[in-house]
Order: structure tokens, then sequence, then C-alpha cells
């Protein structure tokens, strides 16, 4: 042969073995790139397996602990109702000893003092003594301390003007006076005419009210009309 015909084979061998290569090279960079996909796969599917079975530990832990909580509550939920059923029975049997006491004590109060009445907030409380016709007692919650307002009406049932002058004292449960207020009004009430008029119990004791007594004062100043 030739040299020129050598070259040619020659060419045509190196082209064939390039192309064999390039080729082996491309197949072998596709199953490197399909094993590294199945790797990370693989590696995606455990982590996601780990996450799974630490979520269903967690989940299992929480059940249990919740369980358990739930039975404690239940427990203590149980003993508190047996308590307040004994508290309950308790109270059931000391109620009417207490309201006994309560009231005669208010009978032995009022025995020594008969002209205290009962101190009932919102209401009115008719008196129906000349000049004072009843009274309404308000309690206002102030910063933690009781605050006892009351509204009196006056009635001028006489045939001259009246200059009402009225007392209110405040009285604890003992029968200890522990307040009072005064109502003064020096311009005058015009025969079968009502006044009302409004004020609060000025305390002396740190104690609550619970009876009072109203009065005209013997010294009111009643002018001829």
């Amino acid at each position: 042969m030739s040299e020129a015909s050598n070259k040619s084979i020659a060419d045509t061998i190196d082209r064939h073995q390039s192309h064999s290569f390039e080729q082996e090279r491309t197949t072998r960079s596709h199953s490197d790139h399909a094993s590294r996909n199945r790797q990370r796969r693989s590696s995606q599917r455990l982590i996601l397996a780990v996450a799974l079975a630490i979520s269903i530990i967690i989940l299992l832990l929480v059940s249990v602990y919740a369980t358990i909580r739930i039975s404690h509550l239940s427990q203590e939920n149980s003993e508190m109702h047996g308590d307040v059923f004994k508290l309950k029975q308790e109270l059931s049997l000391v109620a009417p000893e207490l309201e006994r006491s309560r009231k005669e004590s208010a009978a032995l109060i009022k025995g020594r003092l008969p002209h205290l009445r009962d101190l009932i907030a919102d209401k009115v409380i008719a008196i129906n003594e000349p000049p004072i016709k009843n009274i309404v007692f308000t309690v206002l919650n102030q910063n933690g301390n009781k605050r006892f307002e009351f509204k009196l009406v006056v009635e001028n049932t006489k045939d001259t003007i009246l200059h009402p002058e009225v007392r209110i004292f405040a009285f604890d449960r003992h029968g200890v006076q522990v307040g009072m207020a005064e109502i003064s009004d020096h311009n005058g009430i015009n025969p079968g005419e009502s006044r009302s008029y409004s004020s609060v119990i000025d305390r002396f004791l740190d104690e609550e009210p619970i009876y009072f007594f109203a009065s005209g004062r013997r010294g009111a100043k009643v002018n001829d009309q």
C-alpha cells in the first residue's frame, strides 16, 4: 500500500477509537449521574423515614403524657367534688345553727335598742315618723372600701314651714355605733311638700353597718308660715 492509503486507514482508526472513547465516557457519565441520583433519592428516603420515626415517637410520648395528665386531673377533680360535697353537708348542718344564732343576736340587739332597723341596700325603707318619710341606702365599692350612701325623703305634714334637721346613726351587728350622718335644710319646706336629700354615712369605725336609726332632732326649727 501507498503511504497515503496507510495514513487514511490510520486516521479512520483514530476517529473510530476517539468516537468509541467519547461514547464510553458519555455512557460512564450518564451511569455516574444515575448512580448519584439513586444515592440522593435513597438518602432522602432515609431522612424522611428517620424524621417520620422521630415524629411517631414524639407523638406517642405526648399521647402517653396527655393520658397520664388527664387521668391525674380526673382524679383531682373527683377528690375536689368529694371535698365540695363534704363541705356542703357540713354547711347544711351548721347553717341552721348560724341562722338561729344570728336571729337571737338580732333580737337581743333590737331588744336593747328597739328603734334599730335593718340596713338593707337598694330598698325603699319606710320610716313614716314625721318629718322622715322613707330612706334608700346604696352601697358602693371604692378601692376595696365600702361607701354607704343614702337618699332621704322628708315630708312636712305640719301647717308651718319646716326646717328639717335629721340624724342617721349606723350600727354594726353587735349594736355598736360605727357611723352617722346629719341632714339640715335652712331654706325650709312648705306645708304639704316633700324634699329628698342625699348624703353618705361617715364611718368612724371600720365595721360594716348592719342596722340604722333615723330621727329628727328635737331642736329642728319650725317657723310660722
